[in-house]
């Protein structure tokens, strides 16, 4: 298992470049929150067009003659010619591009390219060491050394440990960097060396890094747990003209920590204004390093009379106090004009730290001093590199009141409220204006954005004057609230009013029940349900106006936003229970709401969970199984779990003995009966037949009529899913006439559908064993059977086995799609062929379905084919003519495979 740490050293790009997350919008088409949108449908004005967020931003075509646009700034720079050998332009002006390494004696002229002598030259058999020539075999010695290959926690390597020096000490590193194919896909990968170090507080430490056997020694500090890994905190060291580089890096907190050495030239020049990442193997069995690190003092920092500053940033931290005039909420910004530097900072305040080039503290009180610390991520200028430091004071998120804003045309990130939360915690936040406003919440780190109001079309926040949401809090700290009023004038003001109510669900274990207080109107439990297949809820010592019962549903327990009305499974009950499934415990929230519906704020009660007691049953085709003389308690119920193969069919006779009249109730997974049988008396057989639902069980329970005890014989018998999946073998040949096939086009839009169309000279095809005679396409990845549909062509994809319209569905890929559709009917077989993009335009979609007599279906997907199944939406599978059942399909979807459906003998 990796290492939950690593998602930030991968969001911050240590990996190789050149790979794919398949996240990549399409040509054309720009990411809006998570949503490829195509740039045409952005509305920026003259001199402008939408960047990778979707923000309209200058586009350098009004930029005048001699100067160039830099993405990085979003200016016009002027044009850079000459640069010498050994750099490249970059923001206007030339760094070096790692092709010229200086050695011991020897440093680089950004004028001429070239290596000048430096004065420092060592005698033979000596060697340049932290400043100081040394006998060369000290390069060979330190006190740590590099783990044995890999050491890398991307290839489930293990890093050595090692302890960081005090105050006044050293402690030496080696290691050689040797790149390697890691993860065995024939490519070498990048090499670099893994150290963990922890500390009990912050400390400054100078890092220098020596290379030897031709190594351009670079390092990397970044945090591995806690709010500075979720807020991608890192510090690099870099010298891509010598074979040394050398650093101060504040360690902003205690905590657990990575040193990573590797070859500066590895990195990603280009990219470097957004994250550091590599895209090149460096390195070899002679190409080694020597790392010292030492503890030094922080010094005494810089009291600011003033929330702004401006300074140079160099490669070592600048150290600065305000002080809060009454109690507020700080946010931090620095900026840099240089895309060779990235500017970046801690705010610290008691034991809260954010980071970034944006931070926030959390509610400062009047009179106390917040620290910033304003250091570059990397910093590889020749030049000095200006920045801009301003403390704004941000306003607290009110639990009931009213903030007054004011419109400034010059920013574009709009305002920024807060408000403490824990982890865990769901908050119930809401709010009004009489303007129509954009609302996003955001983590302490900026990420994990959501839309209160709801995005739009596009991914984008809707706009909206009033909202009720509840959401689970994901990261302790300052919780954001960005508003933004687009409609407003410069300097007008407008008011938002808000309500916040936080809770911090007590977790309730199997056995052990827990007495709650209502917090709110929609109250949450959490519940450890491990590994149970089916739960039980028991609600008692109900207290408080008119609370007598409860209306209870069980949500995912997930950062984020809760349903805004969701859809309560157990209406003015005090016990429930529910089915989870084979494998599929774990914790969710219980929510409680006063069954009365309406909240007074007295209410409390003692909930109780622990796993219900039921019958596991497994069944398979051609194994029926026989239960007799299973006793029925007097008053209650006996409860079955039946394992079946998703898909069968199912029979369940449950017969009376001794005098028992059985009552035989099918269960859905909130534990209450979809279907009730009591057809016959005393010593009766009631029967039940159906499907076998996706899930892969069936649950019941059986009664007796009068509540009197009894006994009953049970018999299940289940017969083979109606289709089984293999990987086909046919491959794709177009049938559009567009492609040079001999089928007819039939559709060429988004969101159409056909009309009823009867087979010709296909007649003898069944589906589900049930002879067929028409269909009707949709442009949206799925054809049915049912001729009397007359919906829609449904871009919002339906689970297999739901009941409402369309029934009879082959769906190859049903999804939101624009696509030319073909259909080619012969004797023998029929093909329906999509082809075109996804909505976003973030891919192609290349597909077919192939019908032949022999009642097997094959879906075969085209080399062109691009786009990947999304689990939560593409659904992929047959349906049944009731709708009640089918068969899914599960697995990924690639371009240049397919897949055969063959009927049930």
């Amino acid at each position: 298992m990796k290492r939950a740490w690593m998602t930030s050293a991968l969001v911050l790009g240590l990996t190789a470049c050149g790979g794919s997350d398949g996240s990549e919008c399409g040509e054309g088409t720009v990411e809006m929150e998570g949503v490829c949108v195509p740039t045409s449908m952005i509305m920026c004005g003259d001199g402008t067009a939408p960047d990778s967020d979707g923000n309209c931003v200058p586009d350098g075509s009004q930029c005048g003659a001699g100067t160039t646009f830099d993405d990085g700034t979003g200016e016009c720079v002027p044009d850079i010619t000459g640069c010498a050998t050994g750099t490249v332009a970059m923001g206007g002006e030339c760094v070096p591009d790692g092709s010229v390494i200086c050695t011991d004696g020897t440093e680089f002229d950004a004028t001429t390219g070239t290596c000048v002598p430096s004065g420092e030259a060592c005698g033979e058999g000596t060697v340049l060491l932290d400043g100081e020539c040394r006998p060369a075999d000290e390069a060979l010695m330190a006190e740590v050394f590099a783990g044995a290959e890999p050491d890398d926690p991307r290839f489930d390597g293990t890093p050595v440990t090692f302890t960081p020096p005090a105050i006044g000490e050293e402690r030496t590193i080696g290691g050689c960097i040797v790149p390697a194919d890691g993860d065995m896909d024939g490519e070498t990968d990048y090499d670099a060396d893994w150290f963990t170090f922890s500390t009990a507080e912050a400390g400054l430490f100078r890092i220098h890094a020596d290379g030897l056997g031709g190594l351009s020694a670079g390092f990397a500090v970044l945090a591995t747990e806690g709010p500075l890994a979720d807020q991608g905190w890192i510090r690099v060291g870099l010298n891509l003209v010598g074979d040394s580089s050398e650093r101060r890096v504040y360690v902003p907190a205690a905590g657990n920590y990575v040193l990573a050495v590797f070859d500066s030239r590895s990195l990603n020049l280009d990219g470097l204004d957004g994250g550091v990442g590599f895209s090149r193997a460096v390195g070899g069995p002679d190409a080694c390093y020597h790392v010292t690190v030492e503890a030094e003092a922080v010094p005494t920092p810089t009291a600011l009379t003033a929330p702004t500053d401006s300074g140079m940033l160099g490669q070592d931290p600048q150290f600065f106090t305000y002080t809060a005039t009454g109690r507020t909420i700080f946010q931090s910004e620095v900026t840099e004009e240089s895309t060779a530097a990235q500017g970046s900072q801690v705010l610290v305040y008691g034991d809260t730290v954010s980071s970034g080039a944006i931070a926030f503290s959390p509610p400062v009180a009047d009179g106390d001093d917040v620290l910033i610390v304003v250091s570059p991520v990397y910093n590889i200028s020749f030049d000095t590199v200006d920045y801009d430091l301003t403390l704004t004071e941000i306003a607290e998120v009110p639990a009931d009141g009213a903030v007054t804003l004011t419109h400034d045309d010059a920013s574009d990130i709009g305002h920024f409220l807060a408000f403490e939360a824990t982890a865990g915690d769901v908050v119930h936040l809401s709010f009004t204006s009489a303007d129509e406003l954009l609302f996003i919440v955001r983590n302490p780190d900026l990420g994990g954005a959501w839309a209160p109001c709801g995005a739009g079309i596009f991914g984008g926040p809707n706009p909206c004057d009033e909202a009720d949401v509840y959401y689970v809090v994901e990261q302790t700290g300052s919780q954001l609230v960005q508003v933004s009023n687009t409609e407003a004038t410069d300097g007008e003001m407008y008011d938002v009013t808000f309500t916040r109510v936080g809770q911090t669900p007590p977790t309730i274990m199997a056995g052990t029940p827990a007495a709650v207080t209502l917090a709110d109107e929609r109250t949450f439990v959490r519940v450890a349900a491990g590994t149970h297949v089916w739960s039980r809820f028991d609600l008692s010592a109900l207290s408080g106006t008119g609370f007598v019962d409860a209306d209870l549903a069980l949500l995912e327990d997930a950062p984020g936003p809760l349903s805004a009305a969701p859809s309560i499974a157990w209406s003015g009950v005090t016990a429930a229970s529910r089915i989870h499934g084979p494998m599929m415990g774990g914790d969710f929230l219980l929510e409680i709401q006063d069954g009365s519906g309406t909240f007074d704020g007295d209410e409390s009660v003692t909930v109780g969970f622990d796993a219900q007691t039921f019958d596991d049953v497994m069944a398979a085709p051609m194994m029926p199984v026989s239960r007799t003389g299973d006793a029925i308690a007097a008053g209650e119920a006996r409860f079955y779990f039946v394992r079946a193969t998703a898909g069968g069919q199912i029979t369940i006779d449950v017969t009376g003995t001794g005098g028992t009249d059985p009552v035989l109730e099918i269960l859905d997974a909130n534990g209450l009966p979809t279907t009730s049988l009591d057809d016959t008396g005393s010593d009766g057989i009631e029967s039940y037949f159906g499907n076998v639902p996706l899930a892969g069980w069936v649950a019941f329970a059986v009664t007796e009529f009068g509540g009197a005890a009894g006994t009953v014989d049970v018999d299940i018998d289940v017969t083979s899913p109606p289709y089984t999946s293999s990987i086909g073998s046919t491959s794709f040949a177009s049938i559009c006439p567009s492609g040079g096939g001999l089928g007819m086009q039939v559709l060429d839009a988004d969101d159409g559908i056909t009309s009823t169309t009867s087979f010709s000279t296909f007649t003898a095809f069944a589906y589900f064993e049930m002879p067929v005679s028409g269909y009707q396409v949709s442009t949206n990845g799925w054809l049915t059977f049912d001729t009397s549909y007359s919906g829609g062509s449904l871009f919002n994809s339906q689970p297999i086995g739901t009941p409402t319209g369309p029934n009879a569905v082959v769906a190859p890929f049903w999804d939101d799609l624009v696509t030319e559709v073909c259909v080619l009917e012969e004797a023998g077989r029929f093909i329906v062929e999509w082809s075109g993009t996804d909505f976003a335009g973030s891919g192609t979609v290349q597909f077919q379905v192939v019908m032949l007599g022999d009642r097997s279906l094959e879906f075969v997907y085209g080399p062109m084919h691009t786009v990947a199944r999304d689990p939560s939406f593409t659904v992929v599978g047959l349906e049944n003519q009731a709708g009640d059942g089918g068969v899914v399909y599960e697995m990924a979807i690639t371009g240049g495979n397919s897949v055969l459906w063959t009927p049930a003998p």
